[in-house]
């Protein structure tokens, strides 16, 4: 659902700022009716105040009440009625038109909505909005100031700015207080962070960072590389990502996080075939890339497995679904949990900490990913290159590799221990039979120079005598020794080999000099 974190309040509160300035937004005295209307549970007489996107943010609203007391009761309430009534039980089912309470005695009582005093409604919400959502959070401030309940409006505002602080200027506008100096430095970080990303960015609690993709706009892909592949697999079609060909390569997050991560998407697949969404670890040791293969089997039951493969970390492998479904991932204390819907987890060891977040799709089938949302720490030397290159500081200047030739002189020397982010532009070619390849080389594996390499993607080595380890087009790695760095294809033969790459090695353990 394209709008379910952006719930009706948040655009009543977008259309009071901004309605001066667009005339296809209703004027301040049309908002506040429907605000009033709103808050005594009247949606639909509140949505024919508003225009179209404001209308489906309420009815989307609407959807997330009925569902939430549908699929789970409430805890005790107490209702008051506009005639004077008092209904206390749990509400254990809704629909469009009222709500069930069931009292003592497992007496029911329908209650519409209409007849519920504004309060009443309010509390209502509150036991049925996510805690985490910065938007609810922000409408619920919104709601409680309208009807003259200034503690929690005032309680709400400030959880809404700690989950999101680019709402500071919905927040301020509505409590009418300035920001203190610690809001107005997160403010500042978190518009910064935000100019990273093609996303919509949350930061949270702990340095922690919520980056969520719906794909409402096609540019949202500009945050996501096929790995090693052709980025025309992936295509954004009506407001979703889908495969645009079988067989399509792993697309990858473009970020680096670090520690526990979770990872969530709703996924279409129309025909069985395998689909994935990953947690991966790129490593330099044997046996192959360091993973050893811990499970594969398919649960008949919920169609859809953990597994430890020699390439990726952990991935959920899907064997045939008849709807869209929501697959989660997660990672804590070395374990990985793997859910799809609300079914009960899977798990199993992790024997590396992922680092990379990617998507399968296409071997045998097409797949349609929507809603992903991506939570963790990022990467201290990605996120510092990476500010550092947004910034507009000049790259120094590159190496040029050129595939035809073996071990080429890098131009400089590394530090054992030391972490280097490097990033190579261009592509070559093998053969006129094939196409062309990047850095990351295909996804299979080719021995020729070290174990467990990336066919035809480029490597490197410290020394005559070093061991090859892998490189690529934009990726984050420790040095394995202190010396001269040297550069291949990853190839014994070389003699059919055509192009030329610029390849930049920045420091990624701290910020770049500029």
């Amino acid at each position: 659902m394209k709008y379910c974190a952006v719930v009706a309040f948040a655009t009543l509160a977008f259309c009071l700022i901004t309605f001066a300035a667009d005339k296809t937004t209703p004027d301040v005295n049309s908002a506040t009716n429907a605000m009033r209307l709103l808050g005594a549970g009247q949606f639909d007489e509140a949505a024919a105040q508003l225009n179209e996107p404001e209308m489906r943010a309420l009815v989307a609203l609407k959807a997330r009440l009925l569902a939430t007391f549908t699929n789970k009761p409430s805890g005790p309430v107490t209702l008051f009625l506009r005639n004077g009534v008092v209904v206390a039980g749990v509400i254990s089912a809704a629909s469009a038109a009222d709500l069930t309470v069931t009292k003592l005695g497992n007496v029911t009582a329908r209650v519409p909505w209409s007849d519920l005093k504004p309060t009443s409604f309010y509390a209502v919400l509150v036991s049925a909005a996510d805690p985490r959502s910065a938007d609810e959070q922000l409408g619920l401030g919104i709601l409680a100031r309208s009807i003259r309940l200034e503690p929690q409006a005032q309680a709400h505002f400030v959880a809404s700015f700690d989950l999101d602080p680019m709402l500071a200027p919905r927040i301020t506008f509505w409590s009418g207080r300035p920001l203190n100096a610690r809001q107005q430095a997160a403010l500042n970080a978190a518009a910064q962070m935000a100019t990273l990303f093609k996303g919509r960015v949350r930061p949270l609690a702990g340095g922690r960072i919520e980056i969520s993709y719906d794909f409402s706009q096609p540019d949202q892909l500009a945050d996501w590389r096929a790995v090693g592949g052709t980025s025309n697999d992936w295509k954004v079609v009506n407001g979703a990502l889908t495969t645009a060909a079988l067989a399509a390569d792993p697309l990858l997050w473009r970020a680096v996080v670090t520690g526990p991560v979770e990872v969530s998407a709703r996924i279409n697949t129309p025909e069985q075939g395998y689909t994935a969404i990953s947690l991966a670890h790129w490593a330099d040791s044997e046996p192959p890339n360091g993973l050893r293969s811990q499970s594969a089997a398919i649960k008949s039951d919920r169609k859809f497995a953990l597994r430890n493969g020699t390439e990726w970390a952990a991935e959920l492998d899907l064997a045939r679904a008849t709807e869209p479904f929501i697959v989660t991932i997660t990672t804590e204390a070395r374990q990985l949990h793997g859910r799809v819907n609300d079914a009960a987890p899977l798990s199993m060891q992790l024997n590396l900490a992922p680092s990379l977040i990617a998507l399968r799709g296409g071997l045998d089938t097409k797949a349609v990913f929507d809603d992903i949302r991506i939570t963790g720490t990022l990467d201290p030397g990605w996120l510092a290159t990476e500010r550092w290159l947004r910034g507009g500081a000049p790259l120094p200047k590159p190496a040029r590799m050129d595939s035809a030739k073996p071990w080429q002189d890098s131009g400089l020397d590394l530090q054992q221990g030391r972490r280097y982010r490097v990033i190579a532009r261009g592509d070559w070619n093998s053969s006129p039979l094939f196409g062309p390849s990047t850095a990351d080389g295909s996804p299979s594996l080719d021995n020729a120079l070290g174990a467990s390499l990336r066919n035809q993607s480029l490597v490197g080595r410290v020394g005559a005598a070093g061991k090859p380890f892998q490189l690529g087009c934009d990726r984050i790695f420790a040095s394995p020794a202190s010396g001269r760095l040297f550069m291949q294809v990853n190839s014994v033969r070389l003699d059919g080999y055509k192009g030329v790459m610029e390849v930049w090695f920045l420091p990624a353990d701290g910020i770049p000099q500029r």
